[in-house]
């Protein structure tokens, strides 16, 4: 099961993000700043990340950049989304998505950033048959 952190502090956001990926297929789990989103990736790495670019505590571009220097982090990739153009700082997320944004636009996006993990383990799966 593909599953999405999605770091997001204004709870009523976060909860739209779960019930819209959910409704879409896809395991979700929430954390409502970068430090949280980091002791959730201590735990279980997902397969992808929707994080808030302004936060509390820590932000998105602090959490892109911890994700760009961890080896293990490395590969997931990261959306940062904002309602502001905002410089990123040295952070190279995969993609930015600009707030407010369409359910149709997120949803592509997820399934564009999802589509090579997938096609990569469906390849290795036909390599061993």
């Amino acid at each position: 099961m593909t599953t999405i952190l999605i770091v997001e502090d204004d709870v009523a956001i976060a909860q739209l993000l779960v019930d819209i990926l959910e409704d879409a297929g896809y395991t979700t789990r929430p954390a409502f700043n970068g430090r949280l989103a980091v002791a959730a990736l201590e735990q279980a790495l997902p397969d992808l990340i929707l994080s808030d670019m302004m936060m509390p505590i820590m932000d998105g571009r602090e959490l892109c950049r911890i994700l760009q220097t961890t080896v293990r982090y490395q590969s997931i990739p990261l959306v940062l989304m904002s309602a502001v153009t905002m410089s990123l700082d040295g952070c190279t997320p995969a993609a930015v998505l600009a707030k407010p944004f369409r359910v149709a636009t997120l949803l592509a996006l997820v399934e564009r950033l999802l589509r090579p993990a997938e096609q990569d383990s469906q390849e290795l799966d036909e390599t061993r048959s």
